[in-house]
């Protein structure tokens, strides 16, 4: 680590979620993968993940770089929902 460096962490995290709950535009990559799973219940966790970020930018105005990490879980491997 650069020295003065500091490092802003954000994490959202809901175990056993399939991945439609987190995406806005999860229908129509649905409909382009030829899958029947629609969004039933909206990007639920979208909204959660954009108030998180607006709080890390209060506490961190200016960022140099932003790096994302996920992990999508074996749940939408089991279901079919891999191919979106």
């Amino acid at each position: 680590m650069l020295t003065g460096t500091e490092v802003g962490c954000l994490k959202v995290a809901v175990v056993g979620e399939p991945i439609r709950r987190w995406l806005p535009e999860w229908d129509r990559i649905a409909v382009a993968a030829q899958l029947d799973q629609r969004n039933e219940q909206g990007p639920v966790y979208y909204e959660q993940i954009l108030a998180e970020f607006q709080k890390l930018q209060i506490r961190h105005p200016v960022f140099t770089s932003i790096t994302l990490c996920w992990m999508q879980g074996k749940r939408n491997a089991k279901t079919g929902l891999a191919a979106a």
